[in-house]
């Protein structure tokens, strides 16, 4: 009988379960039976996550002797399951998504991925989430139109993002964040490229225009460029 608490991701197969909390600066914990066990990173973490799931199994016969795996993340659940359509493979299965993983040596790939996206949601056990502090006023969209040095602010927020992207695990989110952080400091951003490229709506001008963001990897790229002011007869007509 356990005497500890499952962590935030549950694994479940028939022979057992192996839980996994977030420790921050990319370590996991695992704990499966009565061990606790770090690992590193994702990658390290998803392996002796399979490693625990499949000890035991007949090589080339993983699937049929290990599914369905049981998946919780939070309030949700997904599965696991074999995939008719080929030999030794799986496919996943959620409440909003099924697709093909692949043939099993793809699992590692998948597990790891799963655990990177879901680190910052799945605190371990007792840890208290390490959170980037907020960007400051410095800033503000009002702060950059006062700069004098713009590209000066521009690179030290450039500095700041790619500090938060290279410090996570999942830099895609860390950017998605950002951008509502910066949203509430005044600029006017929206999604050209989702988790990539954010500026001003080009269609539509707005108090706030003039910030775009890019991130290539995890390096982040900053530029102000505010649009001209309109003329004083397009402003009272509502034109230009």
């Amino acid at each position: 009988m356990r005497d500890f608490q499952a962590e935030p991701i549950v694994f479940q197969w028939a022979g057992g379960e192996v839980s996994l909390g977030y420790l921050g600066r990319f370590r996991w914990r695992l704990r499966y039976a009565d061990t606790l066990v770090e690992a590193a990173d994702a990658r390290a973490a998803a392996a002796l996550t399979l490693d625990q799931i499949f000890h035991g199994t007949t090589p080339g016969q993983e699937v049929a002797e290990r599914a369905p795996i049981q998946i919780r993340e939070l309030n949700q659940t997904s599965t696991l399951n074999a995939d008719a359509r080929m030999f030794n493979g799986w496919k996943y299965s959620g409440i909003m998504t099924d697709f093909t993983v692949g043939p099993h040596n793809a699992l590692l790939a998948f597990v790891t991925e799963l655990l990177a996206s879901s680190a910052e949601t799945s605190w371990a056990v007792g840890v208290q989430p390490q959170l980037p502090p907020p960007l400051g006023r410095e800033f503000r969209f009002a702060a950059f139109v006062a700069a004098g040095d713009r590209q000066a602010l521009c690179r030290r927020l450039e500095s700041v993002l790619t500090q938060r992207l290279r410090n996570s695990p999942n830099p895609p989110q860390i950017f998605l964040s950002a951008m509502q952080e910066l949203k509430s400091l005044g600029h006017d951003l929206w999604s050209w490229d989702t988790d990539r490229l954010w500026g001003n709506d080009y269609g539509t001008r707005r108090h706030g225009a003039g910030l775009v963001v890019s991130r290539d990897g995890e390096t982040v790229e900053v530029r102000f460029d505010p649009p001209a002011p309109r003329p004083l007869l397009g402003r009272l007509f509502g034109r230009g």
